[in-house]
């Protein structure tokens, strides 16, 4: 008796599956995954290493504009950094030139008690910033590279030097003293180049400014100051001192004693009586130096200079014509001397004619000294009445006789010294400039002091 086949049957709930079995043969006898486990597949080995390309490139491309935008804020914050203390800076040397205690009109008198005022021009120019004449004698190129190339036309005029005697208008002046700090509305302040004091490496320029307290006698021997070595006591103190070489001691200088310019820092005379000379030369001790030791930085103004150019207006000197018709004044690049407007500042001794188109007067004897191509200094009086013989007769500018037999009596002519310039100084301009080294670059601040009653 034959069977029916079996047939399976559904439980209940069950839903039925069109679906093979796991198990289900197919045509080749063989078994294969369900649908779900054959939709999974890898990532190739090219398809990563492509990934990975894109990544560092897009990472390269941040990191590079995160480097760039940092560089660009940091020379951004060094240039302001600079310009902040050039301004600082020009800010002080123009409150110096405002109150300045004496007219620049030549021939002071002691019993005016008015002070000095003093323009040393250098050899420098910016034309030729590279004078080996220049008292600062410094290997420029191995400071600033390519900046010294004279075909760069960066590095400018450095050796110039002012020195005055200064009354504060604000706070006054600070400074150390035996005890500690000190204070007085006068001093006596000098503005000079010098190469940083630095161990090893280069020697960039920086801008010092020495201020000597003017406190007077009395003072003086309130705080019980002395010394006998005008070195040691000009470091150790911020006080405008002279040697006296009766007593052998350093003695407080007062605004009538720094009308003789060898009571001044940085001065001394050959002899006893003698003329007053700025002191440049190498070998000297006293030419202008800043402070050192323990106080080292203490006088610094900028750092990084390459230029500081002093120059006298002069009304009677010349514009001159450069290339493409380019108006030029003296020590410009190509700089000749024109028939062109009047009215200019100068360096001294310059070429463009005028007042200042000239040396020092032989009379005051300033026309040879180390490194000073000239010089202008309100001078003193007190050298035609001072017992002592400079030149010629002793005091015979003063001796109401007609000494030589012409022009009159005491006339000029009769006279032991003279000031270096005779013409009243209408004006100085000062141009400082500095070089950032981060961002490479230049910047310049010019100072006018109009010295017109």
């Amino acid at each position: 008796m034959l069977c029916p086949p079996f047939t399976p049957t559904r439980r209940s709930g069950q839903a039925a599956s069109n679906s093979p079995s796991p198990q289900t043969p197919t045509r080749a006898g063989l078994t294969t995954p369900s649908r779900a486990r054959s939709a999974r597949r890898g990532i190739t080995l090219i398809e990563m290493m492509v990934s990975i390309t894109l990544t560092l490139i897009i990472m390269g491309t941040v990191m590079t504009v995160f480097v760039m935008i940092t560089g660009a804020v940091a020379d951004n914050r060094a240039v302001m950094e600079t310009v902040d203390r050039l301004k600082s800076a020009t800010s002080r040397l123009q409150a110096d030139l405002q109150g300045r205690t004496c007219s620049t009109l030549p021939w002071n008198r002691i019993e005016s008690a008015s002070g000095f005022f003093l323009y040393a021009e250098g050899p420098a120019s910016d034309a030729t910033p590279d004078s080996q004449q220049s008292w600062l004698q410094i290997p420029k190129d191995e400071i600033y590279g390519d900046l010294a190339r004279q075909e760069n036309r960066v590095l400018g005029d450095c050796d110039d030097i002012l020195m005055m005697t200064v009354r504060s208008r604000e706070a006054p002046f600070v400074g150390r003293g035996p005890n500690g700090p000190i204070e007085s509305n006068l001093a006596e302040v000098v503005w000079f180049v010098r190469p940083a004091e630095v161990d090893g490496g280069s020697k960039p320029l920086t801008l010092y400014r020495r201020v000597l307290l003017i406190i007077g006698e009395d003072q003086w021997k309130r705080l019980g100051v002395g010394g006998s070595s005008r070195r040691e006591f000009f470091e150790r103190y911020d006080i405008s001192a002279r040697f006296d070489k009766s007593s052998g001691q350093m003695v407080a200088n007062t605004l009538a004693d720094l009308t003789m310019p060898e009571n001044r820092f940085a001065h001394d005379s050959q002899k006893e009586g003698g003329v007053g000379i700025l002191q440049t030369g190498a070998d000297s001790p006293m030419r202008p130096f800043p402070l050192s030791g323990e106080r080292y930085g203490e006088d610094v103004m900028l750092t990084n200079v390459i230029g500081f150019d002093v120059k006298a207006f002069d009304p009677w000197a010349s514009f001159g014509t450069g290339a493409d018709d380019v108006a030029l004044v003296p020590g410009d690049f190509e700089y000749s001397a024109g028939g062109g407007a009047r009215g200019v500042y100068v360096d001294l001794n310059s070429v463009a004619g005028g007042d200042y188109s000239g040396g020092p007067r032989p009379e005051s004897t300033l026309s040879s000294i180390p490194g000073i191509r000239s010089i202008y200094d309100t001078w003193s009086f007190h050298y035609e009445h001072d017992g002592y013989t400079q030149r010629g007769s002793r005091d015979r500018g003063t001796d109401l006789l007609d000494s030589d037999g012409s022009s009159g009596v005491d006339d000029g002519s009769e006279r032991e010294t003279c000031a270096p310039y005779l013409r009243p100084l209408r004006g100085i301009q000062v141009s400082v400039r500095v070089y950032e080294p981060d961002s490479r670059q230049v910047q310049q601040i010019t100072v006018v002091g109009n010295f017109m009653p």
